[in-house]
């Protein structure tokens, strides 16, 4: 099974039409992999039915990288991910 890194890489990957092996953790969402405010609302609706959790009205606006993905998704469900890394 993968762990919550793997798969937000690869989900965000699905929805920016890249392959996973191009995306970094220190990629900004807007800068680097070029997501519009779409497919931000495509990534948290795909989060949310992926990890079974339910995310805050305007959480998108605070996501800003993969680690920020991850982290939040780690959160959410309890679950620590093996390369969770720290931004900023």
């Amino acid at each position: 099974m993968k762990n919550i890194h793997d798969q937000v890489v690869s989900l965000v990957a699905g929805i920016v039409d890249v392959s996973p092996e191009e995306i970094r953790d220190d990629h900004l969402l807007s800068e680097h992999l070029d997501v519009d405010s779409t497919e931000m609302v495509d990534i948290v609706v795909s989060l949310e039915k992926t990890f079974s959790i339910n995310l805050e009205h305007g959480v998108e606006g605070k996501l800003r990288s993969v680690v920020d993905i991850v982290n939040l998704v780690s959160q959410k469900t309890g679950k620590l991910s093996e390369s969770l890394l720290t931004t900023h």
